[in-house]
């Protein structure tokens, strides 16, 4: 529903017919009396009349100049949803990968307790093979797998020094 609304600008009575809030349009009357003021102190020997053209250019310039402002922000925001759209993907990539090697993690571990348990029991059969050897060798540490085909379980620390004494023994041979 239009409303009628009463505003004063350079000393005249203005009627403006509008839809708009009361407030608003007194704050825009008043923002635009204020203009026309500011020329006019500025220029004493304009007319009312040219006060309020050139306050008009300055209120299409302000205007043109914000247009101009939004327009290079929107772009900029554009640029970044772009940006981040790329990295939300890279994201997702990442996390994909993130999930593959864990499930290959976990395959590996899986993989590797099944080795591990099956070494440690061939360590077991191997460790009362070997006491009945020793016995029989008066306490020599040679390791003999009478099993072929299956590993004999060697503790980390003792991989090196075992390796060692094999190539020690080949070079012998």
């Amino acid at each position: 529903m239009d409303k009628k609304i009463t505003v004063t600008l350079a000393g005249q009575i203005f009627t403006i017919i509008n839809q708009e809030d009361l407030n608003y349009v007194e704050e825009i009357a008043r923002q635009t009396d204020n203009k026309i003021k500011l020329v006019q102190r500025e220029n004493e020997h304009f007319s009312i009349t040219a006060a309020a053209v050139l306050s008009c250019m300055d209120f299409c310039d302000d205007i043109n100049r914000a247009q101009k402002e939004i327009i290079a922000r929107n772009k900029e925001l554009f640029d970044e949803k772009e940006k981040n759209a790329v990295l939300t993907e890279q994201i997702k990539g990442l996390m994909g990968e993130i999930q593959s090697l864990k499930m290959q993690i976990s395959q590996l571990e899986s993989g590797k307790t099944e080795e591990v348990s099956t070494s440690e029991s061939d360590h077991v059969e191997n460790s009362s093979e070997k006491s009945e050897s020793d016995e029989e060798s008066h306490g020599s540490e040679v390791k003999e797998n009478k099993r072929p085909g299956k590993k004999e379980y060697v503790p980390r620390n003792n991989r090196k020094r075992n390796k060692k004494k094999a190539e020690e023994t080949d070079e012998q041979a």
